[in-house]
């Protein structure tokens, strides 16, 4: 037999609930589930359910193995993560469900992409369906598209390299770091964010509407997060595209001196600089709320 045909047979029988049902029970013969594959495919399908109770042995050891890989990726998201524990459902069945629904995917290393499939999952079940709880969600999936943002295309500089940030005026240009994203909420997840492995969620955050900014300060560092005012998250946000303060403040309905007030807490965390310029930053995760 031709070894990447084997090799190609066997990744499409583990993902096939037929198909293992096939090579695993001969008695079961799943309506076309072997005619559908090609002449060749069928000889190793044939040869593998020739041996049913090592070959289902196989199955069950990478389909528990995806289970927990799933459940490993969710230390990534840490609010999603407790949010699970902290439910009355079985962690392992909603693991296999999640494993499951995915089609038996093998995310390998790709351990932000698995998480963020897995926070997708988890936001449709029912028992995540409190806007508090879908909010958390919301957050952590922007967390992991950010992360995986990056992954592929990494900033010119990164917030947490250290430099004292350029004088900005009404004529200059300025921009927004790429490695920060603003999520908004329709609570104030503070206390969530706070403690992500460690807090109640029956104790319901309040809702206020609240806007993050989501950052890595550097490629090896965790995110961290800082509540902006909404004029901030706006700022935030009309920065993705370089422009000039003034304009800026044009395109907010602003005086320009509330824009450079602003301008220069971002630019202490290296969110915002003079575009061309690094943006680089000396400010600790847990900066204060920006006006």
């Amino acid at each position: 037999m031709n070894a990447r045909q084997v090799w190609h047979t066997w990744r499409r029988i583990l993902a096939d609930d037929d198909l293992v049902a096939h090579v695993s029970d001969l008695a079961a013969q799943p309506a076309g589930a072997r005619a559908a594959l090609a002449p060749p495919a069928q000889a190793i399908l044939d040869d593998y359910a020739g041996t049913p109770l090592a070959t289902a042995t196989n199955i069950g050891m990478y389909r528990r193995g995806l289970t927990r890989n799933a459940l490993g990726t969710l230390s990534l998201v840490p609010l999603t993560r407790h949010l699970l524990f902290m439910t009355d459902l079985d962690i392992d069945t909603v693991a296999e469900r999640f494993v499951a629904t995915s089609g038996y995917r093998d995310f390998g290393p790709n351990f932000w992409e698995s998480s963020g499939a897995f926070v997708a999952f988890l936001a449709t079940l029912p028992e995540f369906a409190h806007p508090a709880w879908q909010d958390a969600t919301a957050l952590d999936a922007a967390t992991v598209a950010l992360a995986r943002r990056l992954g592929r295309n990494a900033p010119p500089n990164w917030p947490g390299d250290r430099a004292a940030p350029s004088a900005v005026t009404a004529a200059t240009q300025i921009a927004a770091n790429p490695a920060a994203a603003i999520v908004a909420s329709r609570h104030d997840l503070s206390g969530w964010i706070k403690h992500p492995q460690d807090f109640d969620p029956g104790n319901l955050p309040p809702a206020e509407p609240s806007f993050w900014l989501v950052y890595f300060a550097t490629a090896e560092s965790t995110p961290a997060y800082v509540q902006l005012s909404e004029r901030a998250a706006q700022l935030m946000t009309l920065l993705a595209t370089p422009c000039r303060a003034s304009d800026a403040a044009a395109a907010l309905g602003v005086p320009i001196a509330q824009v450079l007030d602003i301008v220069a807490a971002l630019s202490e965390l290296g969110m915002v600089g003079v575009a061309d310029e690094p943006v680089r930053s000396a400010m600790p995760a847990d900066a204060p709320l920006l006006a």
